[in-house]
């Protein structure tokens, strides 16, 4: 992956900053932003990506983050096995607990081929954002019964983005992403629990660092391929199972609407 000045590199030496350049909104009834007053250059780049979000990403490489189960493949750095539960990241074999990101980019909702042979095709949509304690970049696939979770963080999400005079991105958002297990027939699996980070007066973090943000920003056209490349790739039919390939398709409603699963509401029960 390819890291220049302008890049993810030039990302990483503001990420000190993220710890205290944040600015706060009030959890209100309505979309009142609380009074919070934001640099102009903040504010405009705010209304200009109010339904958009990316990261850095290069093409040809891919980096992941997969909640570790029970039959998870893959090391970490030092040869271990990672901790079921955790969040594992396979640019760095890193694992965490869990981890602060933002996040840039939700697909629309695809059918993937199923795991077993026989079954009904299975529908997923993909997540990209940035871990912001170390400014790398990521994608996240996210299916079945893991998905309502992230269809309310939509819904909680989509009185700022959508807000008429003060929008708020997506990506400006801080999150703490973590893992709950829950039991079923097979075994143990684990949610993806998306916690919106707040201070002391439950008033949410925005990142506000204008550097930063045009990094993300500057990553969008770059994500969209990547993840379209991906979907072109493995999409299938419904019905039929097949690959479906040559097929227009598309790529990108409004990141809310594919927050909140609206293609497929049933898949996650």
């Amino acid at each position: 992956m390819s890291k220049t000045k302008s890049g993810v590199e030039a990302a990483r030496e503001t990420a000190n900053k993220l710890r205290s350049e944040v600015a706060t909104t009030k959890e209100l009834d309505s979309v009142n932003m609380g009074g919070v007053s934001l640099p102009s250059e903040v504010s405009s780049f705010y209304k200009r990506n109010a339904g958009v979000g990316s990261e850095n990403m290069a093409r040809e490489s891919l980096p992941s983050l997969k909640v570790v189960e029970s039959n998870s493949k893959g090391e970490l750095a030092n040869g271990d096995r990672p901790t079921v539960g955790y969040l594992y990241y396979t640019g760095t074999k890193e694992q965490y607990k869990n981890t602060r990101v933002s996040i840039m980019s939700v697909s629309r909702g695809f059918y993937v081929k199923a795991l077993n042979k026989g079954d009904r095709p299975k529908f997923q949509q993909i997540i990209s954002g940035m871990l912001l304690d170390s400014m790398e970049p990521f994608i996240m696939y996210m299916g079945g019964k893991r998905l309502q979770n992230l269809w309310d963080l939509g819904k909680t999400l989509s009185p700022f983005t959508k807000h008429k005079e003060s929008p708020v991105p997506m990506m400006a958002f801080q999150i703490d992403l973590s893992t709950t297990n829950y039991k079923h027939e097979f075994g143990d699996s684990h949610y993806i629990d998306f916690n919106l980070i707040k201070d002391g007066e439950n008033r949410y973090q925005l990142i506000t660092d204008i550097s930063t943000l045009e990094v993300l920003e500057d990553g969008i056209a770059t994500i969209k391929a990547v993840v379209a490349d991906i979907i072109e790739a493995t999409e299938v039919n419904k019905q039929t199972g097949e690959l479906v390939k040559d097929t227009p398709t598309q790529l990108y409603s409004d990141a809310e609407d594919a927050l909140m699963g609206i293609e497929e509401p049933g898949e996650a029960k």
